[in-house]
């Protein structure tokens, strides 16, 4: 049986705002000329220096792991590759949460906050890109990639219990958005449940 991540939303200056990641995920878009746009906040000087080494060019489905180099408590930062903001899609954040899920798995993340103000309010975004359907889009691939099937698992297998990352922050300093983004990401959560079981029953 999966145990799927549990979804919170985090308004930045709040009391008690803080979330205890150990990772922190960044979206960095591209300009024009195919170049990273350092996220506003705490991380510019780190994608910043990335983009100096030719490292990492925020081109879609790219992601850069930077172990050791989170701000404000995270160990870590995770930057995502976006592309071009006049090209994204919904499905194409799908595709970065999924990708996203399975290096923060791969890496042994527990407890992510995802930082939305550096995903969803992009110049060049189309006008009907709706930003709390964008954190949606993104926490669903989230979730969908956080399936595993560990029934027929031998007992040495199991000795491992680390499943994946237990809770995962979004994190915003948009007030307004916080109650529709709380539903949002419950539907969410709600879909990768159904989805699962309907993988469990297909896997039996």
């Amino acid at each position: 049986m999966t145990n799927l991540p549990l979804f919170n939303v985090k308004i930045t200056g709040a009391k008690k705002a803080g979330t205890n990641a150990d990772t922190d995920v960044v979206g960095v878009y591209q300009d024009s000329a195919k170049k990273a746009v350092s996220p506003k906040g705490a991380y510019v000087a780190t994608v910043d220096r990335l983009k100096k080494e030719a490292s990492f060019s925020g081109r879609p489905a790219t992601i850069q792991y930077v172990r050791f180099g989170g701000k404000a408590g995270a160990e870590s930062l995770l930057a995502v590759g976006l592309g071009n903001p006049g090209e994204m899609t919904y499905e194409k954040l799908r595709q970065a949460g999924g990708n996203v899920y399975a290096r923060l798995k791969a890496e042994r993340a527990k407890n992510v906050a995802i930082h939305l103000d550096t995903l969803l309010p992009a110049k060049g975004l189309h006008a009907e890109m709706d930003l709390v359907k964008m954190a949606r889009s993104f926490a669903e691939g989230l979730i969908l990639n956080a399936y595993s099937w560990d029934k027929y698992k031998t007992n040495a297998d199991k000795q491992d219990d680390y499943a994946g990352p237990g809770k995962i922050f979004f994190v915003t300093r948009d007030k307004a958005m916080q109650k529709q983004l709380t539903e949002e990401l419950a539907k969410a959560q709600a879909v990768g449940e159904s989805v699962n079981i309907t993988r469990n029953w297909s896997n039996e």
